[in-house]
């Protein structure tokens, strides 16, 4: 399967990942099932708007950061879904969105197909399909960010802490780590030193004593 159909699959249709025993802490490989991630996408926008008891739903100033990315989300992807629909068809594109997607994804490979769409414009279009992917993901489950306590192996660094401009003092080493993806990163912000390849991260985690921050070590493989 094309990263292409994968992505469509995981945007319209229920999928499912299987989680190793690094992100689950179990002793086993772990199925889960998921629906899909254009419903997991209008779930998170039903709720911020249906659980609300007092404003407007559609009032800025009572809403969450998170629902206005959900909303901002959603509203991105059908735009440049019903666009392209347009563009590459000339015809309307479907209601649904997820049938609007698949729809989308139809037009494209015909065109690949009958060879009158240029190579840069399909890398363009079917590269937006992995990419909602990845955003509604994130958006559904952020990466951590977790602050490591100790100091910059860079010796010309060697900084603990950083001060921010309004004065607040927060650890120089900090890591991110996407859940289910195995993506993780390391950077001192003091310095920009960053760490990124597995071997980099083991070393990095000898050097803090993977003692002081178990959770988060274990979690991404240290």
């Amino acid at each position: 399967m094309t990263e292409l159909l994968h992505a469509v699959e995981k945007l319209t249709r229920p999928w499912s990942d299987v989680l190793s025993p690094d992100e689950t802490g179990l002793d086993r490989y772990l199925p889960v099932d998921y629906p899909p991630l254009l419903d997991m996408l209008d779930e998170a926008c039903r709720a911020n708007t249906g659980e609300r008891s007092h404003g407007s739903a559609s009032d800025p100033a009572s809403r969450s950061l998170l629902d206005l990315e959900a909303h901002a989300l959603r509203e991105r992807i059908d735009g440049t879904v019903r666009a392209w629909v347009g563009q590459l068809s000339k015809g309307r594109a479907e209601r649904d969105l997820k049938a609007a997607v698949v729809q989308l994804a139809g037009i494209l490979q015909a065109h690949k197909a009958a060879g009158t769409i240029t190579d840069a414009d399909y890398g363009r279009v079917s590269g937006l399909f992995p990419r909602w992917c990845a955003q509604v993901w994130t958006l559904w489950d952020p990466p951590v960010r977790k602050e490591l306590r100790g100091a910059c192996p860079n010796p010309d660094c060697e900084q603990t802490t950083v001060t921010a401009r309004d004065g607040s003092v927060s650890s120089a080493l900090v890591a991110g780590y996407v859940r289910n993806t195995g993506q993780v990163q390391a950077k001192c912000s003091a310095c920009g030193w960053e760490w990124v390849t597995v071997a980099e991260l083991r070393l990095l985690g000898e050097w803090l004593g993977a003692e002081q921050d178990t959770e988060f070590l274990n979690a991404v493989g240290l």
